[in-house]
């Protein structure tokens, strides 16, 4: 006897059904709505129907880590799991995630700059069809990412902040050198690259 193995995906939509209590205050006659943690939205009637986070999640992997059009990863969702969801729904999820991981994303900043040691970087990177630049600083902990509309110093500084005193790993451009508190160091492969040409 020998064994084989299939890996399968099991497709099931689960529909969770909330009851919401809604009152009025007795004093200044406000309406006041109760909430469930996994609720994804406060509408109700017309657009009682909601799509829950684990699919959110999903749609937004699918756009942001795979680069899937926000149309294919609605598609993917409705083929895949039965989820009805428009472009401009799946748009309006990645936003509200967004917003619920700003406050993250300022911590990472936060831990970026105080930081002993950073590596920096840009890259070029399209937004709407216009160059932007992918800035990118990986400390021991922590990766920060932040797409600017330049490619100075006024972009970097916003990112580890003008007064950055730690270690600063970079390739030698020079608006890095205007980091005037920080001690620099060039990356060993933009080295090893300028010792190959000499």
């Amino acid at each position: 006897m020998e064994l084989q193995y299939q890996e399968e995906i099991v497709r099931r939509t689960w529909v969770r059904r909330f009851h919401i209590p809604i009152c009025h205050c007795d004093q200044c006659q406000k309406r006041v709505q109760g909430r469930h943690p996994l609720q994804t939205s406060d509408a109700i009637g017309a657009a009682a129907v909601h799509v829950g986070p684990e699919a959110i999640a999903l749609g937004v992997l699918m756009n942001k880590a795979q680069g899937l059009p926000h149309a294919d990863a609605a598609a993917i969702l409705q083929q895949g799991f039965g989820l009805t969801m428009s472009r401009g729904g799946i748009c309006r999820a990645i936003q509200r995630v967004s917003r619920k991981a700003e406050a993250t994303w300022h911590a990472l900043r936060d831990a970026a700059r105080r930081s002993v040691l950073a590596h920096m970087d840009e890259t070029g990177w399209k937004v709407n069809a216009q160059l932007c630049w992918l800035w990118g600083v990986v400390t021991q902990q922590i990766t920060y990412c932040e797409i600017l509309p330049g490619r100075g110093f006024d972009q970097a500084k916003s990112i580890l902040g003008a007064d950055y005193a730690g270690w600063l790993i970079h390739d030698g451009l020079q608006l890095y050198y205007k980091f005037l508190k920080a001690a620099h160091q060039s990356c060993a492969w933009h080295l090893m690259a300028r010792c190959r040409k000499m």
